[in-house]
């Protein structure tokens, strides 16, 4: 599976490649869904930065409302 170009020797890559794929568990959806719309170099720099800010989010509550707000904009229809 090549959706990301991350070097497994590298234990940044490591982390932030497990904390992508723990959201997508927790979201109920393959990885490859972040992937959808966007070219590749966009779509890593935002998966990276929603590991980066996810890691920021101290509270279990404000994890909750975090997923809450993004299953929200996942559910809107597309125009």
């Amino acid at each position: 599976m090549r959706l990301l170009e991350v070097s497994m020797s590298d234990p940044a890559d490591v982390a932030r490649l497990a904390k992508l794929s723990a959201m997508a568990a927790t979201l109920g959806i393959p990885v490859g869904s972040f992937f959808a719309d966007c070219e590749a170099s966009e779509r890593l720099a935002g998966a990276n930065e929603c590991a980066q800010l996810w890691d920021r989010i101290k509270t279990a509550e404000a994890r909750r409302r975090a997923l809450a707000y993004l299953r929200e904009l996942a559910d809107e229809p597309h125009p």
